[in-house]
């Protein structure tokens, strides 16, 4: 269960979080079985925070930063991560169906049994990705101009080339 004081901090908006989160660095916050769906947390800092089993579909993660973030299990169905440092994360067996990820940092994180349909990954770098198969990223919409590991960017160049194809975010997102 979310610690009903993180959860208050977090409801009170991004810059009362963060100035917590400078005045308590020591501190890993608990959002677990949080409902936080459509948030904009632009600018957030997440860092080693706990969110497994989390509701955050639709929620804004731009610029913010998310290194060491749990998200086991959660929803994170259509969420936006633009701009946004994903360092060690943990997304095992999350939702991220329509997710969007955008000029991110997506490395060295957990993906096993994620759910990746219809997720875009445009100028992303998404190398040392754990548990990352190639059945997940098949059913992406995109991985244009974005980084993988070379076994699987090999994989994907040979067996679904078109991932790899320039395609206007518009038309992405229609």
């Amino acid at each position: 269960m979310p610690s009903t004081e993180h959860l208050s901090l977090i409801n009170s908006g991004v810059d009362i979080w963060n100035e917590w989160r400078m005045k308590n660095p020591q501190l890993l916050p608990d959002l677990s079985w949080s409902s936080i769906s459509s948030m904009d947390l632009t600018g957030i800092n997440l860092e080693s925070t706990n969110l497994k089993l989390a509701f955050c579909k639709g929620c804004i993660f731009s610029n913010a930063n998310l290194r060491h973030t749990v998200f086991f299990g959660a929803n994170l169905e259509n969420s936006i991560f633009e701009n946004t440092e994903i360092d060690n994360v943990n997304f095992e067996g999350a939702l991220l169906k329509n997710a969007i990820f955008i000029n991110s940092k997506v490395t060295n994180c957990n993906f096993k049994l994620a759910n990746l349909e219809g997720a875009l990954f445009q100028n992303s770098d998404v190398t040392g990705a754990k548990k990352l198969k190639f059945e997940q990223l098949s059913k992406v919409k995109t991985l244009n101009n974005s980084i993988l590991d070379f076994p699987l960017m090999e994989k994907i160049r040979e067996l679904k080339p078109s991932l790899l194809s320039t395609v206007s975010l518009n038309e992405l997102l229609r």
